[in-house]
């Protein structure tokens, strides 16, 4: 069947190798046909995706995602194509970044944009250098692009990551990994010059780590962050800064936009450190974009979960799942009516990626994160309900945890109609989907 979804640039259409499969805006340059691109296939499948019409009958360039990555030329017409376990993506393109418009909005941009995908005319070997890449976000980021063909640079001092978070692909010959903090690794200005782009993840996370050292925090922060943006500046390499919702601070708006005044707490409470660290880096960010053009995407992220999380420096999830599965009371500071949303990881990588690939996404801010609303007391509930656990619900006082006067935001809810526009993406996997993943169960019924 064939499916055209609003105006492609010219040469393009978009094939759908399954017969129930419904093409939306949200789809193009991605797997369609109902399957999950984040699950390991079985066997043969068949998808689709869009393609180049001219290039069709020259054969098909699949990209490879998963266990497996693939790298070939299938002769003839793609309707007969069959997918092989690991291939998640098929791209055959015309060279060159290309931005598929999405209706009443910005452009929509092409995951084979870029270099991501790989091409028998013009092959970019230049390296993706991620730090941060041994971390939760970090390692699902360096996995996905390993998988697409990338050669990546890890650099991490292992203070919150770990290696082990890249077990899957420890020996693959496109990955090198540096044991440093960034801005002591004396080969970081050669990396950066000779990159296609900076993902730049390595900060202080967690809450606990926040309250217990603020000193600590506001350095490793600022200290990091202008080492990759030095180095970017005398080379021009595109950077994807990942910020934090906590930029937002006390707003009891009900949708955090990126354009919205900031309302930070005061300095006597520690808390604050981390939104402030982040925000500067925001500013320093952006100033080297509009005083030096280095190309700028500022990610900020809200509540991203999913396997790999640890709960040692209090991110919420994995600790509830930690404890039901021990049968120990999950704990609910306050009342626990807080409300969050949580985006799983993989949809986090995938907006990362397609705001690497936008060039609309330059000098911007955007949301990440997915808009359904949760409270921490039913999370609890839906934590136990999904693993079967004997589990009580402790409510802990804030003083008990944390330091006196510390402050929490009753609700933290991205707009995430920018990233929409820009990339035509939106997060999809709901909260209860998310538990089952961290829980490292089947999917959602």
């Amino acid at each position: 069947m064939l499916g055209v979804v609003g105006e492609l640039p010219p040469g393009f259409e978009h094939r759908s190798l399954a017969d129930d499969a419904v093409a939306d805006e949200d789809q193009l340059g991605s797997v369609v046909g109902g399957h999950d691109p984040f699950a390991p296939l079985e066997g043969d499948h068949e998808i689709g995706v869009v393609v180049d019409a001219d290039e069709v009958d020259e054969g098909v360039r699949l990209v490879g995602y998963g266990d497996v990555p693939v790298d070939q030329a299938v002769d003839g017409d793609p309707e007969s194509v069959q997918f092989h376990r690991g291939a998640a993506l098929i791209h055959a393109r015309e060279a060159g970044p290309t931005c598929l418009p999405v209706q009443g909005g910005e452009p929509q941009c092409d995951l084979a944009s870029r270099g991501f995908s790989r091409q028998a005319d013009a092959v970019d070997t230049r390296r993706v250098v991620v730090t941060g890449g041994a971390g939760f976000i970090g390692s699902h980021l360096v996995e996905r692009l390993l998988a697409a063909g990338e050669q990546v640079v890890v650099i991490d001092d292992l203070s919150t990551g770990s290696w082990d978070n890249l077990g899957a692909v420890r020996s693959h010959p496109g990955l090198e990994r540096v044991e440093s903090t960034v801005s002591g690794w004396a080969g970081l200005g050669e990396a950066v010059a000779s990159a296609k782009a900076v993902f730049h993840l390595a900060a202080a996370v967690g809450v606990e780590l926040v309250v217990q050292a603020p000193r600590r925090t506001i350095e490793i922060n600022l200290r990091e962050t202008e080492a990759v943006l030095d180095a970017a500046t005398r080379s021009k390499t595109p950077v994807v800064f990942t910020s934090t919702s906590e930029v937002y601070g006390k707003s009891d708006k009900p949708w955090f936009s990126e354009e919205d005044d900031l309302l930070i707490g005061p300095p006597t409470l520690s808390r604050w450190s981390y939104a402030c660290s982040k925000l500067l880096d925001e500013f320093l960010a952006l100033a080297c974009h509009g005083e030096q053009g280095v190309p700028v995407v500022i990610a900020r992220l809200f509540n991203i979960v999913g396997p790999r999380q640890s709960g040692r420096h209090g991110m919420v999830l994995p600790r509830f799942v930690t404890a039901a599965r021990a049968g120990e009371p999950l704990r609910v500071f306050g009342d626990g009516r807080q409300t969050r949303c949580l985006c799983l990881v993989q949809d986090c990588v995938e907006a990362l990626l397609r705001l690497w690939m936008c060039p609309a996404a330059v000098g911007q801010i955007v949301n990440i994160g997915h808009d359904e609303e949760i409270s921490i007391l039913d999370l609890a509930q839906v934590v136990i309900s999904e693993l079967g656990s004997t589990s009580t619900i402790d409510r802990v006082p804030y003083e008990a945890a944390y330091q006196s006067g510390f402050q929490d935001m009753p609700r933290r809810r991205p707009d995430l109609r920018k990233l929409e526009r820009l990339t035509g993406f939106r997060p999809r996997a709901g909260f209860r989907e998310v538990v089952r993943r961290v829980a490292g169960l089947g999917p959602a019924t």
